[in-house]
């Protein structure tokens, strides 16, 4: 190799023969070291920055730069990457399928530098003939909303040619979360994601986070199968959540009047239908195996039958009465409301077990703090009337919860994460860091390109 440079400039005549003899040595010792897992991959790359191209042709450039593109690879040298790339196409004479290759290339290195706009831009330029005619436009969709540019026409492009539908329901799912009229957009495609209730019952959670429409979210359960799973059911149990509070105020401000016998009367039979209204919600909720809903109830009821032991006692007695006949009267009154209070203590003994014996706190923390600023406004409402009546362990974890403030990460954070990722793009921490604060800004696109980038990573592979 160095004999052969120096050749070239003894016998300038013959510079382009010695040269081309340069090149090969280089190459051949390059090839060498690369089979050797010990290979020093910079050194490599060195070694081939060095390599004069003088007098080269066409076909000796393309395999030089081609090679030297593999070797900064391994070298994770990704300017150098780039920039053998953009003089690869400089090339004449290139296939469409070099011309494909080296231009990916080039995306490569520009998602690694998360540098979206670059990859969106230089990949609509390309065939994608691996992919599917509709894939390439999922592919530009990905691209163009990790880059803040507007991926519906390539989502609607998708969803024209796409013969999957649960893909296609799943971008179904995203223009739903990207528009601005979100139940207007679940109506236009309610009818697809029927087809996929659990998908559509995610969806319908996150809609109904973002705008409470009550009327839409019950038609939805009517019609689908939604019911059937969890987020359908945690969306209607917030639906019966409103029909419980409104009911709660109804029976909790009832009042016995003691003013005559005949009020009397009417209050008590009036407040005990109230209570058997409450009693039958009760049966329903445990029907549903809603545990929520069952601890909801079942302390409604307590207090209910608590309430009325005591209203009763406290009912006055006539004053027409004797003494003798006023201690009768007062017994026949606790005679009556004993059994309220009997059954007060029952409902609650019933109460403490649930507490102590169900996992449900614990799910109801993890789902709170994985869940979205939208849908913790929703689970806000369930644990702070869950944490009013809790026992004291209890009570105090969910009102710690409570007081827990989550805090989208600002864009400073999200910038500075980013930058740190990418002067280190085959650090596995920084693309974490990086993915848990743009899972709590609300990016779904990022974070499954994170997610992706950090599995690649792990295995070794090439992004």
């Amino acid at each position: 190799q160095v004999r052969s440079l120096e050749y070239a400039r003894i016998y300038p005549q013959r510079k382009a023969e010695y040269l081309k003899i340069s090149r090969n040595a280089t190459m051949n010792i390059v090839a060498n070291n690369l089979k050797s897992d010990r290979s020093d991959f910079k050194a490599n790359l060195a070694a081939l920055n060095q390599v004069n191209l003088d007098g080269a042709d066409n076909s000796e450039r393309m395999k030089f730069y081609k090679n030297k593109i593999l070797v900064a690879q391994k070298a994770l040298d990704l300017d150098s990457v780039n920039s053998t790339a953009g003089l690869f196409l400089g090339l004449k004479g290139l296939s469409d399928r070099d011309r494909e290759w080296a231009m990916a290339q080039k995306v490569w290195v520009a998602e690694l530098q998360l540098n979206f706009a670059e990859a969106y831009r230089l990949t609509k330029q390309m065939e994608l003939s691996h992919l599917s005619k509709a894939d390439r436009e999922l592919r530009l969709a990905l691209l163009a909303d990790l880059a803040g540019l507007d991926s519906k026409k390539h989502n609607e492009a998708y969803l024209r040619q796409a013969n999957n539908l649960r893909a296609a329901n799943l971008v179904r799912v995203t223009l739903i979360k990207t528009s601005y009229s979100p139940w207007r957009e679940l109506d236009r495609q309610a009818k697809f994601l029927a087809l996929t209730p659990d998908l559509l019952a995610g969806i319908t959670l996150e809609t109904f986070a973002r705008q409470s429409n009550y009327s839409r979210a019950g038609q939805l359960l009517k019609t689908t199968r939604i019911g059937q799973f969890p987020a359908g059911q945690t969306l209607a149990r917030h639906l019966d959540m409103r029909d419980f509070h409104a009911f709660d105020r109804k029976i909790s401000s009832h009042r016995l009047y003691g003013y005559s016998d005949q009020a009397i009367g009417k209050t008590i039979r009036e407040r005990l239908r109230l209570i058997g209204q409450s009693q039958h919600h009760t049966q329903i909720a445990i029907k549903k195996h809603d545990w929520t809903l069952q601890v909801l109830s079942l302390t409604q009821l307590a207090r209910e039958n608590r309430r009325i032991n005591h209203d009763i006692l406290a009912l006055p007695v006539p004053q027409r009465l004797n003494a003798e006949e006023k201690a009768k009267y007062q017994q026949l009154l606790k005679a009556q409301s004993d059994p309220y209070l009997f059954q007060a203590a029952k409902i609650e003994s019933e109460l403490s077990q649930m507490w102590s014996q169900s996992n449900s706190v614990q799910n109801l923390q993890s789902a709170y703090m994985t869940a979205s600023p939208e849908l913790q406004k929703l689970y806000k409402d369930e644990i702070s009337q869950l944490a009013v009546n809790a026992p004291s362990g209890a009570q105090k974890r969910l009102q710690n919860l409570l007081s827990t403030p989550f805090r989208r990460p600002s864009q400073k954070d999200i910038l500075f994460a980013r930058k740190d990722l990418q002067a280190n793009p085959f650090d596995i921490s920084k693309a974490k860091t990086l993915r848990e604060l743009e899972a709590q800004s609300g990016r779904p696109a990022m974070v499954v390109y994170v997610d992706a980038r950090i599995s690649q990573l792990k295995t070794g592979k090439s992004l």
